[in-house]
């Protein structure tokens, strides 16, 4: 409870001090961070990565990263924290992509389900290659460990996210990448869907990348 406490006074006092910024917002997103957040130097690198400044929130990634390497329960807490911020509506682009991003590289298999909500999170731009879509390079990056969320996604209601589930399962490959995709196949209405299901199952391997 004093922790707890003691890192509520230290986020209030650090988001208060920023001139000209969204301190409303901010204070709601920490509320939401601490919610499974304990350590004051993760909180502080979860907050950066809401900042303007493309510097600081690599920097913000670098840390987490590092810290995450500490033990099986750091890399749990940013996890989590990761999972809120992708969860927060307010958060820019920029943010979400920096923790897509951290979660791909922390091979962060419990992000599974939120990443898959987020496949066609591109911030408005536009492009096929895989840098435009961030959840999709993190997902690849988790591996198979993913596939059963993409799997579901094949049923999203979104064709957009169904064909982007198509691709990440094909970018992983394996056979159960390929068992999932062949069952999308025969179950898919949407003709434009099931073509490019035909398509990626032509570019899947039969073992994992």
């Amino acid at each position: 409870m004093h922790l707890r406490t003691s890192i509520s006074v230290l986020v209030v006092a650090y988001v208060t001090i920023i001139p000209n910024g969204p301190t409303a917002i901010y204070g709601l997103t920490i509320a939401s961070l601490l919610q499974n957040t304990e350590t004051p130097e993760v909180v502080r690198n979860l907050r950066m990565l809401y900042s303007a400044d493309e510097k600081k929130r690599v920097i913000a990634t670098q840390r987490l990263a590092a810290t995450a390497r500490e033990s099986s329960d750091r890399k749990d807490e940013i996890v989590s924290g990761l999972i809120n911020v992708l969860d927060d509506s307010t958060a820019p682009f920029s943010t979400r992509k920096a923790s897509m991003d951290l979660l791909g590289n922390l091979k962060a298999a419990a992000a599974t389900g939120v990443l898959t909500k987020h496949l066609t999170d591109v911030g408005g731009t536009v492009g096929f290659s895989d840098a435009h879509f961030p959840a999709i390079q993190a997902l690849r990056k988790i591996g198979p460990p993913a596939i059963p969320g993409l799997s579901r996604a094949l049923s999203d209601p979104d064709p957009s996210a169904r064909r982007l589930a198509a691709r990440a399962l094909a970018e992983i490959g394996g056979d159960e990448a390929r068992s999932a995709l062949e069952r999308a196949l025969q179950s898919e209405a949407d003709d434009e869907v099931k073509h490019e299901i035909q398509t990626w199952l032509r570019h899947t391997p039969s073992s994992p990348r």
